[in-house]
């Protein structure tokens, strides 16, 4: 393998098993918290927030009244019950909606962190899984048990050995 493919991977492996951790900790935590953040934009704001085990993303947008400024809002809430909901369903709500006394359109998305998780954690399990190092009494290329062979190639796939 080439050297920039080997570091190539094992920047994605260790940057998805940080990331899958982030959203597994995450999730673990909107038990009991909910993370919200707030971004306000020119003519739309944009908010997210974590509450019992999904990501819920809304945007509102208005073409008639302009915002303030760009302004970045980040909040703990803490949630009375503990409480989780890990059921599977996209709620897409298209229609008009009043923030702050403006009519505005308004779409909300509503995903399960196990499923954001779940397309980050399995492609990282398959790449720790594949970069394993083979045992030194083994084949590099198909892991054959070589230990009490004399010759010079692997008996299983035919790679010559180093002696």
């Amino acid at each position: 393998m080439k050297l920039p493919r080997l570091i190539t991977r094992r920047r994605a492996k260790w940057v998805g098993a940080c990331a899958s951790t982030f959203i597994l900790l995450l999730g673990i935590g909107s038990i009991w918290y909910a993370p919200f953040a707030e971004l306000t934009m020119r003519h739309s704001v944009v908010s997210v927030n974590v509450a019992a085990g999904r990501v819920n993303g809304t945007l509102f947008h208005s073409d008639d009244a302009p915002f303030p400024p760009r302004k970045i809002r980040l909040d703990f809430i803490r949630l009375r019950a503990p409480s989780m909901d890990l059921g599977f369903r996209w709620n897409v709500h298209p229609g008009r909606t009043n923030f702050g006394g403006l009519i505005m359109a308004s779409r909300e998305i509503s995903i399960p962190l196990w499923f954001p998780l779940l397309l980050l954690a399995a492609p990282t399990a398959w790449l720790w899984y594949t970069d394993r190092r083979a045992k030194p009494w083994q084949c590099p290329k198909c892991r054959y048990d070589l230990r009490g062979l004399d010759g010079g190639v692997c008996p299983e796939c035919g790679k010559p050995l180093r002696q």
